[in-house]
């Protein structure tokens, strides 16, 4: 069975522009490196993985659409990404321009903007906490309708009841929970606001859930500590509405790809062919609008 890896990205460091990159400091910018497609691919491949979703690796934002064109020509090249997660600051007077430059890409399918705020700056990805609220932001996210986008969903568990509200509003949008719905506060009050947070999205029928970026929460994540958030997860949602995001090259810092696949299927163990089938394939490959038979590396894929 071929694995679809519904959460990668793909740094150019040398000659990209990325903010987060720029203004780092010597100690956050340890660990991050330069990763292009061949790495990825010697990463990925061996391991079953037969199509990828790249998502926004928060390029310049002056230039949002710039990425997209990059990732075109490296798929037209290599076969992979064969879908393109870019970024469109929804809540622009010129977001419909900006998601009509992405447009112009084949492979392009939707949107991440990071939503997910904190009081601790450390735990804050996101310049202000409301836009979930923001009218502004909410027309600009019921662009994604008109155009059949999906919106990769970024948020911290105190914020996913508001998001289960725009879900129920606009049910024609797919959104897709990124990092199993961040989890970041281990704590027990902590990790029941994810519950909850994590409920109300189930109980949209438009939700899917990433079982991806385990690392950012538990750098000594294996199998065994993740098994419950994978069960909570499974049970809420269905296994065809779960799928896997290796979340490479951030989740490189604490294991290998191999390590990555080796603990996640482990997870799924107790899970039926089919199920387990739908988690590692079918639910990104309906979600993504992803070929179900992968192009030749080197042949152009094929026109929606």
């Amino acid at each position: 069975m071929g694995i679809v890896d519904a959460h990668h990205h793909l740094w150019d460091l040398e000659h990209n522009p990325y903010p987060w990159h720029e203004q780092a400091t010597t100690a956050e910018a340890r660990g991050r490196e330069t990763y292009l497609i061949d790495t990825y691919l010697a990463d990925a491949v061996p391991h079953g993985v037969d199509r990828s979703v790249h998502v926004e690796g928060n390029f310049d934002p002056t230039n949002p659409a710039g990425e997209t064109a990059w990732l075109q020509k490296i798929a037209d090249e290599h076969g992979f990404p064969h879908a393109i997660v870019g970024y469109v600051p929804l809540h622009a007077p010129n977001a419909e321009a900006i998601l009509e430059a992405h447009l112009a890409h084949r492979n392009f399918r939707g949107v991440r903007q990071i939503l997910n705020w904190d009081p601790d700056p450390m735990l804050s990805q996101c310049d202000r906490p409301d836009y979930l609220d923001d009218p502004a932001w909410r027309r600009g996210f019921n662009l994604l309708a008109r155009h059949s986008l999906s919106f990769d969903l970024q948020a911290h568990p105190w914020q996913l009841p508001t998001a289960a509200q725009i879900a129920r509003r606009c049910p024609e949008v797919q959104i897709v929970v990124d990092h199993l719905g961040m989890p970041v506060h281990r704590g027990e009050a902590g990790q029941d606001s994810w519950r909850q947070g994590v409920e109300a999205l189930a109980a949209c029928d438009n939700v899917t859930m990433k079982l991806s970026g385990f690392g950012m929460f538990d750098p000594c994540w294996d199998a065994v500590r993740i098994a419950p958030h994978v069960a909570f997860l499974l049970d809420r949602f269905g296994c065809d509405r779960c799928m896997w995001g290796s979340n490479f090259p951030v989740d490189r810092r604490w294991k290998t790809f191999s390590g990555v696949v080796e603990d996640v299927t482990t997870a799924l163990g107790g899970l039926a062919a089919g199920e387990r089938a739908s988690v590692l394939s079918g639910t990104a490959t309906r979600v993504y609008r992803l070929p179900s038979i992968p192009p030749a590396q080197g042949t152009e894929p094929p026109h929606e």
